[in-house]
């Protein structure tokens, strides 16, 4: 099992996960990361919708934004991103098998999400619906085979945990 990688330039942090599988179905991208951290397994899958004309412009377009699901088995990832973050959790922190958050994709038209390198901005509880808005970005290295989870900001720590 490959390392889970991070990486903390500036004071941000930068997780970098193994991608040791990917589907493409009809419809969707499933990325599925295994990896470990100081002896722990961590192990999560993210879904994105497939598409070949997601871009951004001048102005964003409708189609530019869409769903980003996280499935999760177990509370791995949250407990790993609150560790590397230094955000104390309670014992029992809720867990939840699936978390969505909206994505833009940066920069890139048109886009192969089967074989091209994807930065992806990620808003979680984008309307702040719940007061618990947060940001970062997803990007996906397909050429390394790495799913790198990287801070937009300090301010989102504690509201990125809640998310999760």
């Amino acid at each position: 099992m490959d390392d889970i990688k991070i990486d903390s330039p500036d004071g941000f942090a930068d997780i970098s996960f193994p991608i040791t599988k990917k589907e493409l179905t009809e419809n969707n991208l499933f990325l599925t990361c295994t990896g470990s951290y100081e002896n722990k397994q961590v192990d999560f899958t993210v879904s994105l919708p497939e598409s070949t004309n997601f871009s951004l412009g001048e102005n964003f377009e409708v189609n530019s934004m869409y769903e980003v699901k996280f499935h999760f088995k177990n509370d791995s990832f949250k407990k790993l991103v609150a560790s590397t973050y230094k955000i104390k959790t309670a014992e029992n922190i809720e867990f939840k098998p699936e978390v969505n958050a909206v994505g833009i994709v940066m920069g890139q038209k048109p886009i192969n999400l089967d074989t091209d390198d994807i930065n992806i901005k990620i808003f979680f509880d984008d309307k702040n619906e719940k007061g618990i808005h947060a940001e970062a970005y997803l990007n996906i290295l397909n050429g390394k085979s790495v799913l790198l989870f990287k801070e937009k900001d300090l301010e989102y720590r504690d509201n990125l945990i809640k998310n999760l």
